[in-house]
């Protein structure tokens, strides 16, 4: 009895470990080419992306004075241009999605299926890193 419940424990521990990797804060970060850009710079941002995403959608913040090269992408690195000095955030959510390029349309799949592994949990399906923009 006792070394069935030893048993149990271990399985239980061995367990709880392999769940606690899955979602460890670092499966998906952003790294910006620069942190600090002058007004006009292109920076290019890479999605580092442990879990299996193969989508993701992007947004600038304040979005009325950048530009992004893809909002919803299967690329892993977007490019963002800057109209006015000031702090911008930009923000990712990565997604696994049954996609084929030759059949469907990315925003349609986007929208209706994909795993998320977080739902929305900082680190696990989404990133953010801040941009200073000087003139």
């Amino acid at each position: 009895m006792r070394q069935t419940r030893q048993a149990i424990i271990a399985l239980l521990l061995l367990g709880f470990s392999a769940c606690k990797k899955d979602n460890e804060p670092s499966q998906i970060t952003l790294t910006p080419s620069v942190t600090q850009a002058s007004v006009g710079e292109s920076v290019s941002i890479t999605l580092n992306a442990k879990a299996k995403a193969n989508a993701s959608n992007w947004t600038f913040t304040p979005a009325s004075e950048a530009n992004l090269t893809y909002a919803l992408t299967t690329s892993k690195v977007n490019t963002g241009t800057f109209n006015a000095a000031g702090v911008y955030i930009i923000s990712v959510r990565a997604r696994n999605i049954a996609y084929d390029s030759t059949k469907q349309s990315l925003t349609n799949v986007w929208k209706t299926g994909g795993g998320s592994q977080g739902r929305f949990t900082k680190g696990i399906d989404t990133a953010s890193v801040a941009i200073t923009v000087i003139k």
